[in-house]
């Protein structure tokens, strides 16, 4: 059996999950609407703009078939991802999918304005790198079944 993973694309990175995915070797395709659900075996929801992305989940009514996927697949979320797979966050204006019993704490690093990218070197690399250092969410364990 193929494996198949779907990267939501609604807004955010998802070209760049796609790209990693073929050079492992993964099967992967974009997902816009509910029907693409049945051509995945798992999904990332990639990073992004939570806030955009919660609305955009509501307004092509991907909200539902998340969940429901979400019961017996994986479902990995990356930054924005993250904020929207748990199950509170300290932005009202999100509708978070409540898949993992964490807290996630918008901008707990700084706004967007506090992200840039740098030339990095790496001890174990010839040469330097480009890095980039967002404004991650800061993810707070609601059970004690969770550790970071």
């Amino acid at each position: 059996m193929v494996v198949t993973i779907g990267v939501l694309a609604l807004q955010g990175d998802f070209s760049l999950h796609l790209k990693v995915l073929s050079k492992l070797k993964v099967s992967g395709i974009l997902v816009k609407k509910t029907t693409d659900f049945d051509l995945i075996n798992g999904l990332i929801i990639p990073g992004g703009e939570s806030t955009v992305m919660s609305l955009l989940i509501d307004k092509f009514n991907l909200y539902k078939k998340i969940k429901d996927f979400a019961i017996e697949n994986c479902v990995y979320g990356t930054c924005a991802g993250a904020i929207l797979v748990s199950s509170e966050c300290d932005d009202k204006k999100i509708n978070t999918l409540d898949l993992i019993k964490i807290k996630s704490l918008r901008n707990f690093y700084g706004r967007q304005i506090n992200s840039f990218s740098k030339k990095i070197s790496i001890n174990f690399l010839k040469n330097k790198i480009n890095a980039s250092f967002i404004r991650a969410p800061k993810l707070k364990s609601l059970s004690k079944k969770i550790r970071f």
